[in-house]
């Protein structure tokens, strides 16, 4: 495959082609974008690569305004019934999901109801035993305890048959969710979903907790309430956990969140950015991925959801120790798991196969998720992850760009018991024993489907020696926040040089010291532990990364991380 004009196609030292992509940026939009903007050049550059002209680069560094006053469709009428709950004093079960989305979804949607004074209870789904979307023992709760209101966060679009039972005991509902619709939900008050059919709503990039979020902003502002601090940090947190793109409605609701956490004033967030030793008035997006969101997701992984869930309401401050810690232990137990079990995987890959299925005995189904994404990280295959727990293998399975994952699953569906989930990702069950001919019929699925395209690094910008400094580092911080939709900056540095002999840090992490340009910087490579055998010190490379400040105990360091490495050309 040749390289076009403004790429550059290079082999990485994991012994894999990896396509680096360097646009050709408009150096005219480029000085005119950092004249106007008073931005530095760098900065302009980055903007441009992004296909920003003046304008919308100025609106997307403005800091965000008032939550949107849009409306999904249907808002008007859960409000409505949800005003009714409040005034008769009718019980309302809230029903969320075991993971980030779907705690933060039920924490907001618990704390407006609350603090407008309604009668609330909150079932929060066991990973084990309720599997994925409505419970059937939320429902069989709700009616024993005579709810007349049931909310759905994060779930209920793939449930219509099980939500209709409700009706039998006099039970209305409505559904809040962002997952795509399977079939129509019949006897619902109302169902807020951007993605759902029929829906004008114009961002379909919403998260379950930014729909959530704006239920009852919707709410207090009926109410002549202010909106409190604390929604505004918690909807940050759901939305950049869960992944969701970070641009139009949600890069505002994070903004807005993370300014919110100085003045959050709840003990149980702010107990988790201490655990995390995380100053309240630095917050980045990147904490909440990488810090706080696994945390809260270890309980739904490991244990109880509602443990997490209880964080954001627990006041007694001996009480709220005693949670902090478990979810702590719950989040190093996680990390074990995770480690232990990738080790495993690793060891039972076969070489030369186009889909990478593994099977263990008792892997810990709230992890093997995880490992997945790992092991499409290092090979660039799909991978298909297997606990045998007994005669039944609880599957889950992550793909590589442009392989759907659900149409090879059909293909192999004579092997499952069930199987769903969307391009991307998806989970599966069958019997242990057809784990060997399921194996070899997902291999010969994506082998049909030809071999994928090699991985991308897309580049922003050549980062020049003089470019390295802490200056260039804050300034980028204004394109936060980072995450899917909205990246770090990537940039290509030019005739790298090891000054001294790459260093383990941990297992699997590496630390070294770079020269560019006469101009030196310490860099880390996260999980590259494998290219130790590759670097030399004093040969020219190029390096795809990222320029940081990383801050410790205190202590300011401008870093390199890099994402790849390749010989210099």
């Amino acid at each position: 495959m040749s390289a076009t004009a403004g790429e550059k196609q290079l082999r990485s030292l994991q012994g894999r082609e990896r396509r680096w992509l360097l646009g050709v940026g408009d150096e005219g939009r480029t000085a005119q974008t950092a004249r106007v903007l008073g931005c530095s050049p760098l900065v302009a550059r980055v903007l441009v690569a992004r296909g920003h002209d003046v304008s919308s680069a100025r609106r997307f560094i403005a800091a965000p305004g008032e939550p949107s006053v849009g409306e999904l469709d249907g808002t008007g009428a859960a409000a409505e019934r949800i005003e009714h709950a409040i005034a008769r004093e009718e019980l309302v079960l809230i029903h969320g999901d075991y993971d980030v989305d779907g705690i933060t979804s039920a924490a907001i949607l618990s704390h407006t109801l609350r603090l407008l004074g309604a009668r609330t209870e909150v079932f929060l789904p066991n990973r084990i035993l309720d599997g994925y979307g409505v419970s059937k023992r939320a429902i069989e709760r709700a009616a024993g305890a005579g709810a007349r209101l049931f909310i759905t966060a994060d779930c209920g679009s793939s449930s219509a048959e099980l939500l209709g039972q409700l009706a039998g005991s006099g039970c209305d509902f409505i559904v809040t969710d962002h997952h795509i619709q399977e079939a129509p939900i019949d006897g619902a008050v109302a169902v807020l979903n951007p993605v759902r059919p029929g829906s004008t709503y114009p961002d379909h990039d919403l998260a379950a907790v930014g729909v959530a979020y704006k239920l009852a902003v919707h709410l207090l502002r009926r109410a002549g309430r202010d909106v409190p601090a604390m929604l505004h940090a918690i909807a940050a947190v759901g939305t950049v956990a869960d992944v969701a793109p970070l641009r139009g409605e949600n890069r505002d609701i994070v903004k807005r969140g993370l300014q919110a956490f100085p003045v959050c004033g709840n003990p149980g967030l702010l107990g988790l950015l201490q655990k995390a030793s995380i100053d309240p008035r630095r917050v980045r997006a990147w904490n909440l991925a990488f810090q706080i969101g696994p945390r809260i997701n270890a309980a739904g992984r490991m244990d109880d959801p509602s443990k997490a869930f209880a964080i954001f309401f627990e006041t007694n401050p001996e009480k709220l120790r005693l949670l902090l810690d478990e979810i702590e232990e719950l989040n190093k137990r996680r990390q074990r798991a995770e480690e232990r079990i990738t080790s495993e995987a690793l060891v039972a890959v076969t070489p030369g196969v186009a889909a990478i299925t593994v099977a263990g005995a008792q892997w810990d189904r709230g992890v093997i998720g995880i490992v997945a994404s790992r092991l499409v990280d290092r090979f660039s295959k799909p991978a298909l992850m297997i606990s045998l727990e007994g005669q039944i293998g609880y599957g889950s399975a992550r793909s590589v760009p442009g392989l759907n994952l659900v149409e090879v699953l059909k293909e192999c569906s004579r092997d499952l018991l069930t199987f769903g989930g969307h391009e991307q990702a998806a989970g599966f069950t069958l019997r242990s024993e057809e784990v060997p001919s399921f194996a070899e019929h997902v291999d010969a699925a994506v082998r049909r489907r030809g071999e994928p395209p090699p991985p991308q690094i897309r580049l922003d910008s050549v980062l020049r020696p003089e470019e390295m400094i802490f200056e260039s580092a804050e300034e980028l911080s204004d394109l936060e926040p980072f995450g899917q939709g909205n990246p770090e900056p990537m940039f290509l540095l030019e005739n790298a040089r090891l000054t001294e002999p790459a260093r383990r840090m941990g297992s699997n992490h590496l630390l070294l010291r770079l020269d560019v340009g006469g101009r030196r910087i310490p860099a880390v490579a996260w999980r590259k532990g494998e290219w130790m055998g590759s670097l030399v010190v004093g040969r020219p490379m190029m390096c795809a990364g990222r320029l940081q400040i990383n801050e410790y105990r205190g202590l300011k360091e401008l870093r390199f991380q890099i994402e790849d490495f390749s010989d210099a050309v």
